[in-house]
């Protein structure tokens, strides 16, 4: 018999990652490691978390897909903001990790586990203006004119400059105010 695979979390309680259950799935939890990850495995120009990522996507979605936008990120307070080429590397075994804590969030909060067109839109508008706006862009600040899809995704909010603290706390809100839209 194979030893079971967990990780322990703030406040010590032990999360088993190969049989995550919704029971296990806390909202403060997400909310605390979200404010506290940075996006692009915090190569910006300034700290930027996911959670204030998600805040943002939240923002520039119609008011049926906010609470999607908001939690579309979640299963990253378990695994972190893994860049897209580590998840290439990694492979299946990555993308069953994900899905296996995104079920888990969308039994126990109620969202479809398919995200809206308009969600992987913000996401999609996310990376580019934090692309642009933090320094990810070689030409720091000048969009890519060369990706012919850029232009659909621009959105005029702007982002955000949190602390962590305030970030859970912000993402909290949202989080109550959304849930049951």
């Amino acid at each position: 018999m194979s030893e079971r695979i967990f990780t322990r979390i703030h406040g010590g309680r032990i999360i088993y990652l190969d049989d995550i259950r919704p029971g296990d799935i806390r909202i403060e939890d997400i909310a605390f490691y979200l404010a506290r990850i940075p996006r692009f495995n915090g190569g910006g120009t300034r700290r930027y978390s996911v959670a204030e990522h998600s805040i943002w996507c939240s923002r520039v979605v119609g008011e049926r897909h906010r609470f999607q936008a908001l939690m579309h990120d979640a299963p990253e307070y378990l695994t972190g903001d893994v860049t897209t080429p580590v998840k290439q590397m990694l492979g299946d075994k990555m993308v069953e990790l994900e899905q296996r804590i995104w079920a888990a969030i969308c039994e126990k909060f109620e969202l479809s586990p398919f995200l809206s067109e308009e969600v992987k839109w913000a996401d999609k508008a996310a990376y580019y203006r934090e692309r642009d706006s933090l320094g990810f862009n070689p030409r720091y600040n000048q969009p890519d004119w060369d990706d012919p899809q850029e232009k659909e995704y621009q959105a005029r909010e702007p982002l955000l400059d949190l602390t962590p603290a305030e970030a859970k706390e912000l993402f909290l809100i949202e989080f109550n105010k959304w849930r049951h839209v």
